[in-house]
């Protein structure tokens, strides 16, 4: 049974200066001790006058884009072992576009989600999964930008 309220923790140092580079990681609380986890490299992204990038560090905006599309993964794994679907792949391909608003502020106009399950034993009800997941999952259920799906589902071949 989940319990609620969840705490989530994590720790960001950075030294000065827009090239810059620091790391950031999630803590994790165990048996009343905060563990640290590995840390990730982070940089300002060259759209922002950041470094460019050298596929060693992620930005703020890779990492938004990891959470929403991991966390619809968790979400759907969990909605398919309990709704008894099982498939080969799950892959989710996500893009956002950051634009300003009358006052000239930038912010995240608008997501799209690119979603395919591979081999999933029942086609229909695997559409119907990922329709309920991008309807609850906490993360993306929170974000207020326009948000668009595209799902697609290959049923897998049935053994004679």
């Amino acid at each position: 049974m989940t319990s609620y309220p969840m705490n989530f923790f994590c720790t960001t140092s950075a030294p000065c200066g827009i090239d810059a580079q620091w790391t950031s990681h999630p803590r994790m609380l165990s048996c009343g001790w905060l563990k640290t986890a590995e840390a990730l490299p982070i940089a300002i992204p060259q759209q922002f006058g950041g470094p460019s990038w050298d596929h060693k560090n992620y930005s703020p905006e890779d990492l938004y884009g990891m959470a929403l599309a991991n966390c619809f993964v968790a979400t759907f794994q969990v909605f398919a072992k309990n709704s008894r679907v099982t498939f080969e792949k799950i892959q989710v391909d996500l893009s956002f576009t950051i634009d300003q608003n009358e006052k000239k502020m930038p912010y995240i106009k608008r997501i799209s989600f690119d979603i395919g399950v591979i081999n999933a034993n029942d086609k229909a009800r695997t559409e119907r999964l990922l329709q309920k997941v991008s309807e609850n999952c906490i993360i993306i259920a929170s974000v207020q930008a326009e948000k668009t799906f595209d799902f697609s589902v290959t049923e897998a071949p049935q053994s004679d």
